[in-house]
């Protein structure tokens, strides 16, 4: 091949040619058709190559944006999710607040001849349950021995152990503890509310020595009954899950879901005895 058809002069001047027989072909009845389906003939597989690169480019920045607003709609959705799952959770953070409220309002009423004082717990037994625990409240606050301890779920336990600044709680779910009950209604039924060995595995009570001609059933609620102990009455304990009859009466006994929850305790009240006009 002549060094000429090689040299950049001459391919510079063969591309600026192309140019302007392009540019007069693409003239409205420019040129003369048979030199312009000459040239369209081979031209047409360049064009077509150029026209997809484009087309090809195109699609390729549109996609960019459809993802990217898709993106942002998608992290606007989330904000709103977020945004309504924390209105839920603070409207049931409301409801459960307004419950303690209701509940500590009628607990204040019905042992209106005791003080309250509220407690946080501080340390426990190692275990899953709160069977024994500690409160940041001691004598110096006015706790005592066989002080008695609720929340507004209802009966927790009974103050055995107390300190200058803390005390020793023993929950009702312990084996040492006794507490005497009766079914809510039914006052004169009376029974022996405790802790057992077996159930305290599943956080249970065992109630017993029930009336011979007691009635009792599934659901019923169990409250103290203010006899033969140091709790007053009409503290809810919990409610009765299963019955077990036996031949007698002193076989016969139910399993007690405790209203308290003793898995998770972090505040209780202490009730004192309120000090009367005159007295100390």
């Amino acid at each position: 091949m002549p060094r000429i058809f090689r040299s950049k002069p001459f391919l510079l001047a063969l591309v600026t040619a192309l140019i302007l027989i392009l540019t007069f072909l693409a003239r409205p009845g420019g040129g003369v058709s048979w030199l312009k389906e000459a040239l369209n003939t081979p031209l047409t597989p360049i064009a077509n190559f150029f026209t997809g690169v484009k087309g090809s480019i195109d699609d390729f920045f549109a996609s960019f944006r459809d993802k990217r607003e898709l993106q942002e709609e998608l992290k606007a959705y989330k904000d709103r999710v977020a945004e309504l799952e924390k209105g839920i959770m603070d409207s049931s953070r409301l409801e459960e607040d307004n419950a303690m409220l209701r509940s500590l309002l009628r607990m204040r009423e019905q042992l209106d001849e005791y003080e309250t004082l509220g407690a946080f717990v501080v340390s426990k037994v190692q275990s899953n349950w709160f069977t024994v625990f500690t409160i940041d409240k001691g004598t110096w606050d006015g706790v005592g021995i066989n002080s008695i301890v609720v929340n507004y779920l209802g009966l927790v336990g009974l103050v055995v152990e107390v300190g200058p600044k803390t005390a020793k709680v023993m929950a009702i779910i312990n084996v040492d503890s006794t507490v005497s009950g009766s079914i809510a209604g039914k006052e004169t039924t009376l029974a022996r509310v405790q802790g057992d060995v077996i159930l305290r595995g599943e956080s249970l009570l065992r109630m017993d020595m029930i009336d011979s001609d007691a009635s009792v059933g599934v659901g019923d609620q169990v409250v103290t009954s203010g006899y033969g102990g140091f709790y007053p009455g009409g503290i809810l304990i919990g409610s009765v899950r299963s019955i077990y009859n036996g031949r007698d009466n002193f076989e016969r006994y139910a399993v007690i879901e405790p209203a308290v929850d003793f898995t998770r305790i972090k505040e209780v009240m202490v009730l004192t005895k309120a000090e009367t006009e005159g007295g100390g």
